[in-house]
């Protein structure tokens, strides 16, 4: 469902009616489930669209010696009832592309070259929504066969498989002028979430290449906010610096900020994530934060601070910054004993509190 379209040479993500295969044992053992199958996609076709956020992993290994593995993550905000598309993709850990479609035009920013690109789009095809239904009305043109239930990212899901067909598609290229290409799609093997419909889960192995996608998460029934579908914002946005904590990203009433070549985050709101006991000396100008046997001390704009009495030297001070007290945050999180890495690429300070 998801694959690499390179037409405006860009890596855009399209989500496609593309089918997967099977061995063909699996095929012989669930024969007699036709009429199930039948009953399955039904059932999942009476499913009303909903607002959706996901993410997932996507990976390729090539049968050709000449093709390069390919390993992306992508999140996506999909509000296929009010036609409004989002989509952030990252591959071999850096991010290449934000597409954003909405009112029948998409747009597409290419963070490597900054090259934007606007076009036409046609009947929602980046929807997850969509393609999903798509995939359902192809069963009934195919010997379709019902394998059973499963569980996938923690979701109930029907697990179905098919075979493909070759056939021609229109659709309207970037200048907006008709055209035709052909497709050959394989054999299908996909889990569709019970609850929505969805395609939680699908493998491709086609003329020797074999790819995965695996969604990993799922939130349903969501309000978006129109900020998430306007391409000056969704830009600015990429700029602002993230924390992550065990996997988790942070959320700041006041955003971090970089001075000295040192990122700075609300004092409260860093000490609390950590379980650290806080005291503000308001004659001193100072903060003691405790946690276990580690003191730290820092003072308002002194590059002094102190871990159980030890002096250190930071490259940037505590300040205030908007009536915030910010201080910087690798210097506390180390202190703790947590670990901390610099992602350039994705603007992130990520931290591992647990071993």
């Amino acid at each position: 469902m998801l694959k690499e379209m390179k037409a405006t040479g860009l890596c855009l993500i399209v989500l496609t009616n593309v089918l997967f295969s099977i061995p063909s044992l699996a095929f012989a053992a669930a024969a007699e489930s036709d009429a199930k199958a039948l009953n399955v996609v039904k059932e999942l076709q009476s499913k009303e669209p909903v607002s959706v956020y996901y993410e997932s992993t996507f990976s390729f290994t090539p049968g050709s010696e000449n093709a390069e593995n390919l390993v992306r993550f992508d999140k996506v905000w999909d509000d296929t009832p009010n036609g409004r598309f989002r989509s952030e993709s990252i591959v071999n850990g850096k991010k290449i592309q934000l597409y954003i479609g909405k009112e029948g035009k998409a747009v597409s920013h290419d963070f490597v070259t900054g090259e934007v690109i606007t076009y036409a789009e046609q009947n929602n095809d980046m929807s997850f929504v969509k393609a999903s239904q798509a995939v359902l009305s192809r069963f009934q043109e195919t010997d379709a066969v019902f394998i059973g239930e499963d569980i996938v990212s923690g979701r109930k899901v029907y697990h179905l498989a098919g075979k493909g067909k070759k056939e021609s598609r229109q659709y309207t290229d970037k200048n907006g002028k008709p055209a035709t290409i052909n497709i050959e799609s394989a054999d299908m093997e996909l889990w569709f979430d019970k609850e929505t419909g969805l395609i939680l889960r699908e493998i491709d192995k086609f003329h020797g290449d074999i790819s995965e996608t695996m969604v990993t998460k799922l939130e349903v029934s969501l309000n978006f906010q129109n900020s998430l579908f306007n391409l000056d914002e969704a830009k600015a946005e990429d700029n602002e610096i993230k924390v992550i904590i065990d996997g988790e990203q942070q959320s700041f009433e006041q955003p971090p900020i970089i001075m000295d070549g040192s990122t700075l985050v609300p004092l409260r709101a860093i000490f609390e994530k950590f379980g650290a006991i806080v005291e503000w000396n308001d004659k001193e100008q100072s903060i003691t934060a405790k946690k276990g046997g580690v003191a730290i001390q820092l003072k308002i704009g002194s590059k002094t601070a102190t871990v159980n009495g030890s002096n250190k030297t930071l490259e940037s001070p505590a300040q205030i910054q908007n009536g915030y007290t910010m201080v910087p945050i690798r210097f506390v999180s180390e202190a703790f004993g947590a670990k901390v890495k610099w992602e350039q690429e994705l603007n992130t300070i990520v931290i591992l509190m647990t071993p």
